[in-house]
């Protein structure tokens, strides 16, 4: 299969514990529907502000210098309709995202947990459904 410039490359990383992913001792590129899920994933659990080369990378989960208050998902009561515009901004904004098929974000008030379902349409067809969770 041949790799377009515009296709997403990424180094495999296991999505249980974050960490690179060899395959028989040799870092192998994912492309595709797997790169797709990888970057949405990456840019989901990355804090807004976190990454210096680019400050709008990620979600605005807390305030923090260039993310006032108001736009910060924590930090006042949760409040559903900006986390799902929020993390809607997120996923659009990776590349090989077209559009998003389903999302639901579900948050415990006692439990502080907050749990993501998501998938999307890319170039390479559906994503499958994934699920993202934050607490407990």
């Amino acid at each position: 299969m041949a790799i377009l410039s515009t296709d997403p490359v990424d180094l495999p990383i296991d999505p249980i514990t974050g960490d690179l992913s060899p395959v028989l001792g040799k870092l192998i590129g994912t492309t595709g529907l797997t790169a797709v899920v990888q970057g949405v994933r990456r840019r989901i659990q990355m804090i807004a502000g976190e990454w210096f080369l680019d400050l709008d990378y990620g979600v605005r989960w807390f305030e923090r210098a260039g993310v006032p208050a108001i736009s910060a998902i924590f930090g006042q009561k949760f409040d559903q309709a900006k986390a799902d515009l929020e993390i809607r901004r997120a996923i659009i904004a990776t590349p090989g995202v077209l559009s998003i098929v389903r999302m639901d974000i579900a948050y415990g008030t006692t439990t502080r947990a907050l749990s993501i379902s998501w998938q999307a349409r890319c170039a390479f067809g559906d994503t499958p459904l994934d699920v993202i969770a934050f607490g407990s």
